[in-house]
C-alpha cells in the first residue's frame, strides 16, 4: 500500500534515503536512476544519489515526483492518491499520468480535478446538495 498526497514528505537526507524511505526491500541504484529519469526529476544529466536534499532545496514538482517514486519503488499493489498532482504544472502531470497508466496496480485517487485522470475504470462523485444531503454518483 502506498500513499502520495499534496504535501510530500522530504527528509533532510540524501536523495537515495528519501527515495527508499519506508521500503522493506533492497532497491538497486540502477532502478532508482531509471525512475528519476522516467519522472524527469532533475534537468542535469548527472545526478548523485548521495546528494543531500531538503524541502527547501527542491521545487514542489521535484518533491511530488520523489513522493511518487518512493511509493512505486516500495513495490505497492495499491496506490492511494490525495490531490497528488494539484501543485504540478501540466508537463509534470503528463509525465506522472503516463507512468501511472502503464502500471498494473490499483490506484485510488481523491481529487477535485477528475478530468486530469482520463484512464479510469470507475469514477465515484461525492456531492453535497443545497439541502446539505450527500449524493454519491457512480460513473
Amino acid at each position: 500500500l502506498g500513499f502520495v498526497g499534496a504535501s510530500p514528505m522530504i527528509i533532510n537526507a540524501t536523495l537515495r534515503e528519501n527515495l527508499v524511505y519506508s521500503s522493506d526491500s533492497k532497491v538497486l541504484d540502477k532502478d532508482i536512476y531509471e525512475m528519476i529519469d522516467h519522472f524527469k526529476v532533475f534537468n542535469e544529466e548527472e545526478v548523485s544519489l548521495d546528494r543531500k536534499i531538503t524541502n527547501k532545496s527542491l521545487s514542489m514538482g521535484q518533491m511530488q515526483k520523489i513522493a511518487f517514486i518512493r511509493a512505486l519503488l516500495s513495490g505497492v499493489n495499491i496506490l492511494i492518491l490525495d490531490e497528488s498532482t494539484s501543485n504540478l504544472d501540466e508537463s509534470s502531470k503528463n509525465i506522472i499520468f503516463k507512468v501511472l497508466k502503464d502500471l498494473e496496480i490499483t490506484i485510488i485517487n481523491s481529487t477535485h480535478n477528475k478530468d486530469d485522470f482520463k484512464n479510469r475504470d470507475l469514477h465515484i462523485d461525492l456531492k453535497v446538495n443545497n439541502k446539505g444531503e450527500r449524493e454519491i454518483v457512480f460513473n
